[in-house]
């Protein structure tokens, strides 16, 4: 529900917002985070709501919003190469799918989905091994949502940690293995959703079932 605080919780672990109190743990380590370049050192990303405004610089093209979290990836003998990155954007757009004529496109001319899967290379490219999603498949079309589902699935068979929130319920029980429930900014209570275990009305959903 909408000032549940879940979003702000997301906010705050990417460095986004502040906290105002409570510990973060990572792989059982206390860690610092106090803003989004020392999440990122952590190798947390973060997937925002607003992916045209937030995600994303829509005026750049796909490959130089992809290097944006890493910039190695456009760096040769020390000067910025256009060449290798635009071929590094090339082995990501292949990896996932991207329906994009070319790495040199505009971030702006691509579909809301191809849009979000640039934000998530743009991550994956940085080496997360957090990552955080804010109601990933809102407003992609059905088929777009489906290949976000199976990206979701294949990068936690992969190792990566998947934190996330959903307007739609189906979609939080399909793709969690557990499911926090918050109100008026507090957590209120735990649900395990175990892989081999979910109703069957939510299979429907591909993802991590």
């Amino acid at each position: 529900m909408i000032g549940s605080g879940r979003e702000a919780l997301l906010r705050s672990i990417a460095g986004i917002e502040p906290f105002t109190s409570g510990e973060v743990y990572i792989k059982g380590e206390k860690v610092l985070i106090t803003d989004s370049i020392s999440a990122k050192d952590l190798r947390i990303g973060y997937a925002p709501v607003d992916r045209r405004a937030e995600g994303l610089i829509q005026y750049f093209d796909v490959a130089s919003n992809i290097s944006l979290t890493n910039p190695s990836l456009a760096v040769k003998n020390g000067l910025m190469n256009r060449r290798k990155e635009t071929r590094g954007a090339d082995e990501w757009i292949e990896k996932l799918h991207i329906k994009a004529p070319n790495s040199t496109v505009l971030a702006m001319a691509l579909s809301g989905g191809n849009q979000q899967k640039v934000v998530l290379a743009k991550w994956l490219a940085a080496g997360v091994q957090l990552l955080i999603l804010d109601h990933p498949t809102r407003g992609i079309d059905v088929g777009a949502k489906e290949e976000v589902y199976a990206l979701v699935r294949q990068l936690a068979n992969e190792g990566i940690a998947i934190l996330l929130t959903s307007d739609a319920l189906a979609e939080t029980i399909a793709l969690s293995n557990r499911i926090m429930v918050m109100k008026d900014g507090l957590v209120q209570e735990f649900h395990e959703a175990p892989a081999g275990n979910k109703p069957e009305e939510y299979l429907i959903v591909q993802c991590m079932c």
